[in-house]
């Protein structure tokens, strides 16, 4: 042990939702999902985009009341129970959110990355609630050997400001006893080494323990205490223009994912680089944060729930036509949305 820690876990703070787990799990002692629901990476059964089922709950941490197109993922039911009544619209808004689980992908809004002043070219900090679309912010990559900035193509802000999100905190020690805390969603991706083997690999943030090393950009620093916290102030994070990069967030190395960093990468990752270069070439990445691509998001976001709820590992080139093919949907959509607009 570092000198000077002590280790603790610390109380979590309270949750203002249910378990989701409670209701039952999929693939569980041979529990299985009903007509029109999916076993997600949750193990929780989903229905279909506008289903719902006897005794249906909806999870808070997928619930986003600025979306208004059809989603699937967030109304669960008991495993067995078929997806067969009509929502009211297509994503259940008579359901109220109930039920808390980990949410994806983010980072709190008062989370700090380092990254360039778009004027005077020097590396500043600045909170990710700050960012904007093609701000170069500091990358990594995988192997945590070189460094560099990269222009921000797409930037999520899965929770509004008001909401409760659930996030885990974890606070490290480096060998001269200097302090500090990393806070991200508990199935986020950050580089760690818990084996004890010395090799640096992604690992979900609510996997990581006590004792257990994590990467700053100036080197491993050892975790001395691990905690739930429920926070509002938004959940973030942002896809850079390089491919396959680690973000540094808070000094602390982790990927812009949850779950599955390499497949997201290809997938999504494709298609917001490509949708961004577009945007790039006729001047316009404004479009990136506005409606034009909020259809295109909402067009190829049951796409990739599909190819995310499929087998645990894919090609690499499949990956590649996935992103493809996402792309391809996202730029058709924006055409559509913006002929639509012209003709009313």
């Amino acid at each position: 042990m570092y000198p000077g820690t002590n280790p603790t876990i610390r109380p979590s703070t309270s949750s203002p939702f249910t378990s989701c787990e409670a209701i039952g799990q999929c693939n569980v002692n041979g529990a299985t999902c009903g007509a029109n629901a999916s076993c997600n990476n949750y193990k929780l059964c989903t229905c279909n985009a506008g289903k719902k089922g006897l005794g249906a709950i909806k999870v808070h941490a997928f619930t986003n009341p600025s979306l208004t197109f059809p989603t699937s993922g967030n109304v669960i039911v008991a495993p067995g129970v078929a997806c067969d009544i009509d929502c009211n619209d297509a994503s259940c808004f008579e359901i109220p959110a109930t039920c808390d689980t980990d949410p994806n992908n983010c980072f709190p809004g008062f989370a700090k990355v380092r990254m360039l002043d778009g004027v005077s070219g020097v590396e500043k900090t600045e909170e990710f609630k700050n960012l904007k679309v093609g701000d170069r912010v500091m990358v990594a990559d995988k192997g945590m050997k070189n460094y560099a900035f990269s222009e921000v193509v797409y930037i999520f802000n899965l929770e509004d400001g008001n909401k409760t999100v659930k996030f885990t905190t974890l606070e490290y020690e480096d060998g001269n006893g200097m302090t500090g805390k990393f806070t991200l969603t508990p199935a986020h991706l950050l580089m760690a080494d818990t084996d004890k083997a010395g090799d640096a690999t992604l690992v979900m943030a609510k996997n990581v323990k006590i004792g257990d090393m994590i990467y700053s950009k100036d080197g491993a620093v050892r975790v001395v205490a691990t905690f739930t916290e429920y926070l509002t102030g938004g959940a973030y994070t942002a896809i850079p223009l390089a491919h396959n990069a680690m973000l540094v967030v808070d000094n602390i190395v982790a990927s812009p994912y949850a779950f599955r960093h390499t497949m997201l990468d290809y997938t999504f990752g494709t298609a917001a680089r490509a949708l961004y270069l577009l945007c790039k070439s006729i001047n316009k990445t404004s479009f990136m944060s506005g409606p034009f691509v909020q259809a295109a998001t909402a067009a190829i976001n049951p796409y990739f729930l599909g190819v995310i709820n499929r087998v645990p590992k894919m090609p690499e080139w499949e990956m590649w036509k996935a992103g493809v093919t996402a792309a391809g949907v996202g730029v058709a959509s924006m055409v559509m949305v913006g002929v639509k607009r012209r003709m009313v």
